[in-house]
């Protein structure tokens, strides 16, 4: 549902789990090495959200999206998302939109 409905795609990594720090079981019992994020939505054509907000966007997705109820869910993915692309001032260094973009905040003014 999450790539179909908003770009959000993760994918699994099957393999030996003996020595992993991190092991996820499906409901089929399939024991998970990683999941790995592969593609996010493009909100807006050129834009690349902050990076270090992906841990926030994965914890608000797995603790506060109430799965059971199709409206409730959506509702809560579309605000988690909303809430990832939002421009947040401490990822910001300087005039850089993020420590490891090269992308600078633009200012703009208008008289009117």
């Amino acid at each position: 549902m999450l790539d179909d409905y908003f770009s959000l795609r993760f994918e699994r990594q099957l393999g030996d789990v003996t020595n992993t720090s991190m092991e996820f079981e499906t409901n089929s019992g399939i024991k998970i090495d990683s999941l790995n994020i592969v593609s996010i939505p493009s909100l807006i054509d050129g834009y690349i959200p902050q990076l270090e907000g992906l841990p926030r966007l994965i914890s608000d997705l797995v603790n506060t999206i109430n799965w059971d109820d199709e409206l409730l869910c959506f509702s809560g993915i579309c605000r988690a998302l909303a809430e990832f692309f939002v421009i947040k001032e401490e990822y910001c260094s300087g005039e850089s939109l993020s420590e490891g973009s090269n992308k600078t905040i633009g200012r703009s003014s208008r008289s009117v």
